[in-house]
């Protein structure tokens, strides 16, 4: 690849240049915005609830909203984590809203500012869309020099709702990409959608409280194929209902194409039991089977390959080049990561396993679970979670805030559980409980699982932290039963 001398910089939001900004929210989006609206000279003022979030920066001043006359700023950037809509809006929300001031997020931003000539491609989905995102970077960035429609394919950068802010990404070029990973926070308040992709994987109960009901959260996630009113392509999973009406409502858009991993749709991409199918010209060819998945093995990841080779696919990247991409990927860190692979019985983490349906598919990818849950629940309903896959659960180790409610569900559902509190104490007591079992039978097909099932607040920073904290948990009691 040439150099580029602007590579290293970030993307500096030019259309608010001398404009007054509000900023709300200090987290990684918000900072990301800061950085980018003082590089354009704006003038900046900002506050997070969170008084260890307002570090001192200079050029941003920090001031409550309740302090601030909002009818002088012609711009308010609002981080994911604010309520825009349900269940109550931020009070600063209501205010710009009743004096007309525009409320815009951070990809906005970005959308309006980003190099014209470079690709963008967005990803969203209740499961699978961090693995998804990267893996598409990642099959992009392997198959570097692949000549496509118009120029070559030889850089992506992943970013958004994983990892740095959009606004922190460098500046690229024409021929080069941009990965933007979406929840349905930022997705809900999005008015600019220049992808030349966009991608829905699925759409499964999650953040309910946030978006009122199923159509809210549902509707928020369709708002990414607003990029089809202008040219763009979208990808769109079949295995559930809601992407199933979305695509239904768009049958006349043939630059709409269907995966799952489950069927092989017509004019689409999927999965003849297992085989990987490009039916997308109406041919049925075989790309690849389940044993060349590498080290994206299990059912619960066909999904995001089929989206995946859909879009690389129609960015001219050949099935070759895909396959040899595929076995090179190393997958995400807490999304069924094997903890230590000496251990004689299998540890998984699925720390970012948030959400009943990605805990209900991380049950039924083992046998004789061990399985740790809890934490702060997004719904009060665990229906979702009933299932043939809960006769795979040896035993369930509760942990957090919703460790009672968990326990009086999983009792109608005669699972033995038992409450532990804390993640430290479920750890130790789940895998104290599978290794004897191991020892006694001699079976490696025993696992022990974290899969929350909940969101991480109430014990920990984020599902990262939860997730590291088990693998420094297992890693430290193996070492113990190895050493004693």
């Amino acid at each position: 690849m040439q150099s580029n001398d602007a590579e290293d910089k970030m993307i500096t939001a030019n259309n608010c240049r001398g404009k007054v900004i509000y900023v709300l929210g200090l987290g990684t989006s918000g900072h990301g915005a800061l950085k980018s609206l003082l590089a354009a000279e704006a003038v900046v003022f900002s506050w997070d609830d969170n008084a260890d979030s307002r570090v001192p920066i200079e050029g941003v001043t920090y001031v409550d909203h309740n302090n601030l006359n909002l009818q002088e700023i012609d711009l308010l950037v609002v981080s994911p984590g604010i309520n825009v809509f349900w269940p109550k809006p931020h009070p600063a929300v209501m205010y710009a809203r009743k004096h007309m001031i525009p409320v815009i997020c951070d990809i906005d931003l970005f959308m309006h500012n980003k190099p014209a000539k470079a690709g963008c491609i967005g990803v969203t989905g209740t499961n699978g869309k961090s693995t998804t995102s990267s893996l598409i970077a990642h099959v992009i960035n392997s198959a570097g020099g692949i000549k496509a429609a118009e120029s070559y394919i030889n850089k992506a950068v992943v970013s958004g709702n994983i990892g740095a802010s959009v606004l922190d990404q460098p500046i690229l070029s024409k021929g080069e990409t941009y990965v933007v990973e979406l929840s349905s926070y930022q997705l809900e308040l999005m008015e600019a959608f220049d992808f030349e992709f966009s991608v829905i994987l699925n759409i499964t109960q999650d953040h309910l409280i946030r978006h009122k009901n199923m159509f809210g959260y549902a509707n928020a996630k369709q708002n990414i194929f607003q990029n089809l009113s202008f040219g763009g392509y979208g990808i769109i999973g079949q295995d559930d209902q809601y992407c199933r009406e979305i695509y239904g409502s768009f049958s006349d858009c043939k630059r709409l194409i269907p995966i799952s991993a489950c069927i092989v749709p017509e004019k689409g991409v999927g999965w003849d039991k297992d085989h990987l199918i490009d039916n997308i010209n109406g041919k049925r060819i075989s790309v690849l089977s389940h044993k060349e998945t590498g080290m994206l093995d299990g059912r619960h990841n066909y999904q995001n390959i089929a989206a995946v080779y859909a879009v690389c696919h129609n960015k001219g990247i050949s099935s070759t080049d895909f396959l040899s991409a595929l076995q090179s990927f190393e997958p995400l860190r807490h999304r069924q990561e094997i903890v230590d692979r000496s251990m004689p019985f299998k540890v998984i983490n699925d720390s970012k396993a948030t959400n009943l349906d990605a805990c209900v598919k991380a049950l039924e990818n083992a046998n004789n679970i061990y399985w740790i849950a809890g934490g702060l629940a997004k719904s009060l309903d665990f229906s979702a979670l009933s299932g043939n896959h809960l006769k795979n659960v040896r035993k369930a180790f509760l942990i957090g805030d919703s460790a009672d409610l968990m326990s009086k569900f999983l009792g109608q559902q005669k699972v033995d559980n038992e409450i532990c509190g804390t993640l430290e104490v479920a750890t130790k007591k789940a895998l104290e409980t599978a290794y004897i079992e191991y020892k006694q039978s001699k079976c490696e097909d025993v696992s022990v699982i974290l899969a929350p099932a909940c969101a991480s607040f109430d014990q920990f920073k984020g599902f990262e932290c939860r997730g590291d904290s088990f693998v420094e948990l297992v890693r430290s009691w193996w070492a113990g039963c190895k050493n004693g």
